[in-house]
């Protein structure tokens, strides 16, 4: 009896069917256990970055080409007008 608990020992110890998988178990879990930890410093720095950028667009002046070129057009049409006026009252 204790010679087939010896035989099924040393068997057992010999057996390395499934090792392989138990290595790659740890090894992909301590994988994803580090690419998340270093993903969440790269996503805090991101942030904060993203919320300087932010806070840096929002605090500058921007000049309004559209409006400033409709404020001059009927600026140059007003005085279109005004000269033709002038000039038919000139005429009379």
């Amino acid at each position: 009896m204790i010679d087939r608990f010896k035989h099924f020992c040393a068997l057992f110890r010999a057996d390395d069917e499934g090792a392989v998988t138990v290595d790659w178990v740890v090894l992909v879990s301590a994988i994803v256990g580090m690419s998340i930890m270093v993903l969440s410093i790269i996503w805090q720095g991101a942030f904060t970055f993203s919320m300087r950028l932010n806070s840096e667009v929002e605090s500058m002046d921007v000049v309004n080409y559209t409006d400033a070129s409709e404020d001059n057009s009927s600026a140059e049409n007003a005085a279109e007008d005004n000269t033709a006026e002038q000039s038919s009252s000139a005429s009379f």
